[in-house]
């Protein structure tokens, strides 16, 4: 198991020394909210939240750390200018108190964060089959190694051009085109799964889910915009 530290790891220990330290110095107090406030990944517990996008610690969504997700983390995808072009697998498993959770949050005119999925690179430490089949993926990966996930919340993205002719560059930084078939987000196996206030358009399917010999369970889909073609 790698235990490199990240950013929020190195921030909660850091706010953990100036919690201690703030109970002898009262100086400390201003120091400690500007530091919480400069930061843009906040650990609660064991729970993380991630911000990604412009003027956000974290500036690609390959940073988020998607094969280690825990119950209780949110990944906030921050509108931009210019979309995300990135693809990638989620397959960790939240709990029913505590959502793996993936929010994105609009821009000053109330956009929402657009994923393209044409020349979509495919983040940085995942491994995972039919790529071709979606721009984001649930279920179904190597790495993270297989399982059922669950309790997963994807909220509030435009998510798009999962389709051929367009192409994208899969884990192993080769070129692959989209299946015909494919799909804006793409269930290949999930429980408890919660997608609300997406748009999804442009490519073969807008959200398909896959029967799974009956491992697909409790999938609320909601106030979702689909449109296979633009």
């Amino acid at each position: 198991m790698d235990f490199s530290p990240n950013k929020c790891t190195v921030f909660s220990i850091f706010v953990g020394i100036l919690f201690y330290l703030s109970f002898t110095s009262n100086s400390l107090s201003s120091s400690f909210f500007k530091i919480n406030k400069d930061f843009n990944c906040y650990q609660t517990n064991d729970q993380i939240d991630y911000q990604v996008g412009p003027q956000q610690s974290l500036t690609t969504i390959s940073e988020v750390p998607w094969a280690t997700l825990q119950p209780g983390d949110r990944v906030y995808i921050h509108w931009k200018d210019t979309p995300y072009k990135e693809k990638w697998v989620i397959n960790r498993q939240g709990t029913e108190d505590q959502r793996i959770e993936i929010i994105g949050v609009n821009g000053p005119q109330g956009q929402q964060p657009v994923i393209d999925g044409n020349d979509a690179v495919t983040v940085s430490g995942v491994n995972y089959w039919n790529e071709e089949r979606g721009v984001i993926k649930i279920g179904g990966s190597n790495v993270p190694a297989d399982g059922l996930p669950g309790y997963i919340t994807i909220e509030n993205l435009e998510i798009r051009s999962g389709r051929p002719p367009y192409q994208f560059t899969n884990d192993n930084g080769q070129t692959n085109t989209y299946s015909d078939n494919a799909a804006g987000i793409y269930v290949e196996k999930a429980t408890n799964l919660i997608i609300k206030n997406c748009t999804i358009h442009d490519s073969g399917n807008g959200l398909f889910i896959a029967g799974n010999n009956g491992n697909m369970q409790n999938i609320m889909v909601k106030k979702i915009i689909s449109m296979t073609m633009v």
